[in-house]
């Protein structure tokens, strides 16, 4: 910045004139900088409303239109100790029979001791040598279907190496050096992870080195040489007299799911309802995001009008504290949406579902026929239940949500549902790309953007200007001041001569 010397021969302060003459033509640059900054608080207002109507539309709106969310049951168990049952929404209504007559559970074989000399020190990182278990030995695995998988002992083979190849091929093999045993098990539960676990020596001899690991020649029904064996089985459950198995401990039958405990020693009654106060609240959820959605949005389109509030000054600021310069631009940045042509489509969109009929069974049906609708207008629009509880201005009201629940079920999951759908698909196409707006977005985002460029572009040519406007009125005052001076001196001069 240069250093500029003002006033000397004037006596002006051509500094304060310059900043007064260019203070004036700041304000058109201001002008634009705060059209930029209410597009910029505009930007935000719209991207917080899309935000939270697209939480409507992917989470209650989403999960509005589908039928499944309608089909809700109620489950009861005679002994829930003995089964834990979960119903489906295919289940039919009324009382089913089970009985667990066998519960799945892994094949298992706990080893003898080792077979080598009590001194020896053996964990898993022992070589199998070490333990007179001859290099070149085979240990084999297998399953039940015919699938069998081979190990060959080297050199350098540990309790580590053959207990990774059993677990890699479904099969748990963990060495208990406390004890000195071996605890085999198959992987997962059932008749179908059953396995055999067997060995082969050099010289063709079998399971020698089987019994120097305490465990013997291991099938599917036993354990040669081992402490114990328990064998696997599945999980047997008689539905309604039927009988039906599965490795794991879950049976699913005709909606039902059921997982078994414990045997059961005789019959388990199940009792299954449709859940009437479930599949009313799940729609009285519904009601109360779109009411929060829609007064929102209401808010912001009938704003009062910020007529007279502009952005402040960096000086206005400094005169104001820090709450009132809060309010200031809160009653600015509430009012940009005011009458906003895109909310007021959004709005028309969302009070849509008040209007859409769906024909079910050759009769159209709409919100009203269940007892959803509007109530004072100055709600502007705002869905009330009639006879909720939690609603002072529609409790009194019957409840004719909730005897459609219970009279027809299937009625009312057809008809909201279908509501559902078509306000669905008019969000869908209000959140189609376009060329001002991207996808998913219900303002034309682009446009905004473009027009946030514009005036950035705007404000840097203004700067420019004014740069080239203030250097000019420096440029004029300082040959005003260079002529000054020159006058004078020529003045002091011809003084001079008179004055001899």
């Amino acid at each position: 910045m240069p250093i500029r010397l003002s006033g000397l021969a004037s006596g002006l302060d051509t500094e304060a004139m310059v900043k007064e003459l260019m203070s004036a033509q700041r304000l058109k640059v201001r002008k634009v900088e705060n059209k930029k900054t209410k597009l910029e608080w505009k930007d935000e207002k719209w991207k917080e409303l899309n935000q939270k109507i697209y939480k409507l539309y992917t989470g209650e709106l989403s999960k509005f239109k589908l039928q499944s969310s309608y089909i809700s049951k109620k489950i009861s168990v005679s002994d829930p100790s003995k089964a834990t049952v979960t119903a489906g929404s295919s289940v039919p209504a009324g009382t089913h029979e089970i009985e667990i007559t066998g519960v799945a559970s892994s094949q298992f074989v706990i080893g003898n001791e080792l077979n080598v000399p009590a001194d020896t020190n053996v964990n898993t990182n022992t070589k199998l040598v070490d333990l007179k278990i001859e290099k070149g030995t085979k240990f084999n695995i297998g399953k039940t279907g015919g699938t069998s998988k081979t190990f060959e002992v080297t050199d350098t083979t540990t309790i580590r190496d053959l207990s990774k190849w059993a677990k890699e091929n479904g099969v748990n093999m963990n060495y208990d050096e406390t004890h000195k045993q071996f605890f085999v098990s198959s992987s997962e539960s059932g008749l179908d992870h059953a396995f055999t676990f067997t060995s082969e020596e050099p010289d063709g001899n079998t399971n020698g080195a089987m019994n120097v690991l305490g465990l013997g020649e291991i099938t599917a029904d036993g354990a040669k040489g081992a402490k114990n064996f328990i064998p696997a089985t599945n999980t047997t459950v008689k539905y309604n007299g039927v009988e039906f198995t599965s490795g794991s401990n879950t049976v699913t039958v005709n909606g039902l799911t059921i997982q078994a405990n414990q045997v059961s020693n005789g019959p388990i009654r199940v009792n299954i309802t449709n859940d009437t106060d479930g599949v009313y609240n799940f729609v009285k959820n519904f009601v109360k995001e779109y009411n929060d959605v829609l007064k929102e949005v209401n808010t912001l389109l009938y704003a009062d009008t910020a007529k007279g509030y502009d952005i402040l000054t960096d000086e206005e600021k400094e005169a104001m504290t820090d709450e009132q310069v809060e309010k200031w631009e809160k009653k600015i940045k509430d009012s940009l949406l005011r009458n906003d042509t895109s909310l007021a489509n959004v709005r028309s969109a969302l009070t849509s579902i008040q209007s859409i009929q769906v024909n079910v069974r050759g009769k159209s049906y709409s919100l009203r026929d269940f007892g959803i609708g509007t109530s004072d207008y100055t709600e502007k629009g705002l869905l009330h239940i009639d006879g909720d509880s939690d609603d002072s201005a529609s409790s009194g009201n019957p409840d004719k949500l909730k005897k459609a629940i219970a009279d027809d079920p299937e009625l009312v999951m057809e008809v909201l549902s279908g509501i559902g759908k078509e306000l669905y698909d008019n969000l869908s196409k209000k959140m189609g790309a376009s060329s001002l707006s991207s996808a998913l977005t219900l303002y034309n985002d682009k446009e905004i953007a473009n027009q946030k460029k514009a005036y950035e572009k705007e404000i840097k040519k203004w700067e420019k200007r004014l740069e080239e406007m203030e250097e000019r009125w420096y440029q004029k005052f300082a040959a005003m001041e260079k002529a000054m001076a020159k006058f004078d001196s020529q003045t002091s001069f011809i003084s001079g001569l008179f004055a001899q």
